[in-house]
């Protein structure tokens, strides 16, 4: 009804109103939004990447056309299609922290035929990055590479990369160690026939993992202080876990070139470890 003493032309009726405030909302709505990126977002923020998304560029802004797909934005990235990148090129360059690259169970694979400089995953002086569900194969150098903290990866196929399948690096001094600790989480992944399996900081948690057929050895911990539990560690050129103070338990330890272990371990429960000595090993205690 009209307010009293004014006419009907004049009031704004509901419908009015709610047009009003739909408008609005869209336009708030379009300047939020980052309407700069060609790839598709879904209702819950999800960036959808596949190959032709890579080959476009604008995946984020400042990602140019082709790969590597530069990451700008802290988000979750799911892939719809595998990836393919050209020779010499890494799969994803991140920029950015709180970045999720989840694989959807499609594949990335690099097209290295020597030693290219180049990995799937690429970050350096960020933080938290995950990386799930999915494959990494045939990179120049690392499946994935990682400088600063919170690094996780999970459900992943990383394969026949030809320097590491996972390498963390430490890259800021800090005032209790004089290193970066990693914390790390490594969990539930198949790494194989890479160069070398896991190279991680202190902090750092591998559990889960079938870690086999990798030229050099399968988990070195580069500080001290890390946990090892319930993996397979089979078949390894060098050795299957180096490092210090080191909890070690639940593993399954066979046949890799040196022996089971180098350095301080601390055993946590019984490994199932064949052979228990050799030219390089010394036995654990409880095992």
């Amino acid at each position: 009804k009209p307010f009293p003493g004014v006419t009907s032309p004049q009031v704004p009726t509901w419908r009015d109103r709610m047009l009003r405030l739909v408008a609005t909302l869209a336009f708030v709505n379009c300047l939020a939004l980052p309407a700069a990126w060609a790839a598709t977002v879904t209702a819950d923020g999800v960036v959808l990447i596949s190959h032709a998304d890579a080959l476009a560029g604008n995946v984020t802004p400042g990602d140019t056309a082709g790969y590597p797909i530069t990451i700008t934005r802290s988000g979750t990235y799911r892939l719809k299609s595998n990836l393919a990148p050209t020779a010499s090129k890494s799969g994803f360059f991140v920029q950015a922290n709180e970045v999720t690259l989840d694989l959807n169970g499609f594949a990335m694979t690099g097209s290295a035929t020597a030693v290219d400089g180049v990995s799937g995953a690429e970050i350096v002086a960020f933080k938290n990055l995950t990386v799930m569900n999915g494959t990494i194969r045939n990179f120049g150098q690392d499946g994935v590479l990682f400088a600063g903290p919170g690094l996780r990866v999970e459900n992943m196929r990383v394969i026949a990369n030809r320097r590491y399948g996972i390498n963390e690096l430490y890259l800021n001094a800090s005032p209790k160690t004089g290193k970066e600790d990693g914390h790390a989480i490594i969990r539930n992944n198949v790494i194989m026939s890479n160069f070398q399996g896991i190279t991680c900081q202190s902090g750092c948690h591998i559990e889960g993992n079938v870690i086999s057929h990798n030229q050099a050895s399968a988990i070195i911990i580069s500080q001290s202080g890390a946990t090892v539990i319930n993996n397979t560690i089979s078949n390894n050129g060098g050795y299957g876990v180096v490092g210090n103070y080191v909890g070690l338990g639940g593993n399954t330890i066979f046949g890799n070139g040196y022996c089971h272990t180098s350095g301080v371990m601390m055993v946590m429960g019984r490994n199932a470890i064949y052979p228990q000595t050799g030219t390089f090993c010394v036995a654990l205690p409880g095992n």
